[in-house]
């Protein structure tokens, strides 16, 4: 049987914080993100469906909890595989913000191609895969950076 060294039972069951104004944003980000990685060995033994699950668990503790709160507002729950640190990351705020706090260009995705996105990209990238450049005598030129677009799984929660 699969077991993560991190207590993902505990993130289903977090208490989640609500904003009342858009200043609580930062609360809300600080409050409601979380972060999870794996090892290469969980990652080749952890299904998707599993890790499906859980988050189903989650949104269904959030809903809950937004429920139970008896507010006057929604919240979004989202989720994105931050490829460069390897992690899958997960918030919920206020459906009262105009826009999801990410500064590239959101591509809507499914949630379970995120997951296998994320069970199937490399856990680290190794060092021998990094090369040492010598910038010192370099003259760079100005181009533009290509648009950096973040696939996102987002759900509303009433």
């Amino acid at each position: 049987m699969w077991q993560s060294s991190i207590p993902l039972q505990e993130i289903v069951h977090d208490k989640l914080f609500i904003g009342i104004t858009k200043d609580d944003l930062y609360l809300e980000l600080r409050t409601n993100t979380w972060l999870i990685s794996f090892s290469a060995d969980e990652r080749i033994r952890l299904k998707p469906d599993v890790l499906e699950d859980f988050f189903n668990a989650v949104i269904a503790n959030r809903r809950q909890q937004i429920l139970e709160a008896n507010i006057s507002h929604g919240m979004i729950f989202y989720l994105w595989h931050d490829e460069q640190a390897s992690q899958l990351r997960f918030s919920v705020i206020s459906d009262f913000h105009e826009h999801l706090p990410f500064k590239a260009k959101i591509v809507t995705a499914d949630l379970s191609d995120i997951l296998e996105t994320f069970l199937a990209a490399d856990a680290v990238i190794p060092r021998s895969d990094l090369e040492m450049v010598d910038y010192s005598a370099a003259t760079f030129t100005e181009t533009p950076a290509p648009e950096f677009r973040v696939p996102v799984f987002q759900i509303h929660l009433p």
